[in-house]
């Protein structure tokens, strides 16, 4: 049998994966990506992080 602390390690690395993930779409992608959005549709939950974020 496995040690139940090995199971969880693979959970935390998902977890890691998705939170850097989301960390690098806000300051990079986001910026760009939201002024150009943000004159066609409403903004995005994301946008609007980003924008209270940097301030536009």
């Amino acid at each position: 049998m496995s040690d139940p602390k090995d199971k969880p390690t693979q959970e935390t690395q998902d977890k890691d994966k998705k939170q850097d993930e989301t960390r690098t779409v806000n300051p990079m992608t986001m910026i760009p990506d939201g002024l150009k959005i943000s004159t066609k549709k409403p903004l995005t939950k994301k946008e609007k992080v980003a924008k209270k974020l940097f301030g536009f």
